[in-house]
């Protein structure tokens, strides 16, 4: 079972973040200190772990909302896929999702591995989330299956209403920490990013701030297309139910403002 993240926010300066203002200060301080920006320039390797190879430490996320235009609700999917869902204890991003129109609902889950390209050692000292576009949400329906237990991992909870987007740090016990991970070549580090909308369907991209002898930067993620997620607050909400002699799924109206779990 998974555990939700203390909600609480660290501290940042002028609404960008203490690691981000630290950068910029020290950029302007050391001109000679050579600055890396960008992907395939930087020390550091950033690999988003695919769905399916990590158990979230949220405590209902990931899930995904399928519009209403599409498929009408979870039932109206067919018997076969209504029991996988029911199994999955959620939509999750498939063929079918996809082919259906699915779009990660909030939070969406992001796992993020880090690693350094050399056994040169580099900091990541801070993570800015850019919103690219914000329009209505998603209007459909999806399935959840809350639940209390721990997933111990780094987590940064980014909050992508907010005019500048709050991110807070935890790490694996959920103490609130700043965010401060040393990485190598041979010393890899996970970080798990919850990226929030309560009224909006978001693109957006992550930026990652590193620190390293040869010089400070950041690296933006993915490369290509921008993560993509919506508000479940415009959607039915569905849980599983294992009542009866074949798994489905049964409407819960208390989620018609948004999930609420543990």
């Amino acid at each position: 079972m998974r555990k939700g993240a203390v909600a609480l926010a660290v501290a940042f300066l002028a609404g960008i973040g203490l690691a981000i203002t630290n950068w910029a200060r020290d950029r302007g301080e050391d001109t000679a200190n050579k600055v890396i920006v960008g992907l395939s320039g930087g020390p550091i390797n950033v690999k988003v772990v695919p769905e399916g190879e990590f158990s979230s430490g949220h405590v209902f996320a990931p899930y995904y909302v399928i519009p209403r235009d599409w498929v009408a609700n979870p039932r109206e999917a067919g018997q076969a896929r209504l029991e996988r869902i029911a199994e999955q204890g959620a939509v999750l991003g498939d063929a079918w999702t996809e082919g259906h129109g699915g779009m990660p609902g909030s939070p969406q889950i992001i796992r993020l591995e880090l690693s350094g390209k050399s056994d040169k050692r580099v900091t990541i000292t801070g993570l800015r989330p850019q919103v690219l576009s914000s329009g209505p949400p998603v209007k459909g329906w999806y399935v959840a299956s809350p639940g209390c237990g721990a997933q111990p991992v780094r987590i940064a909870n980014l909050n992508l209403d907010a005019p500048a987007p709050v991110r807070g740090f935890f790490d694996e016990g959920g103490r609130e920490r700043h965010l401060a991970l040393s990485v190598t070549n041979d010393d890899r580090e996970q970080l798990e990013l919850h990226a929030s909308t309560r009224r909006a369907a978001v693109t957006w991209k992550a930026q990652v701030f590193y620190s390293s002898a040869d010089g400070s930067g950041s690296v933006t993620v993915p490369e290509g297309a921008p993560f993509k997620v919506t508000s479940e607050t415009a959607s039915e909400g569905f849980r599983t139910d294992f009542a009866g002699s074949r798994p489905s799924v049964a409407r819960e109206p208390a989620w018609d403002k948004g999930i609420t779990a543990c």
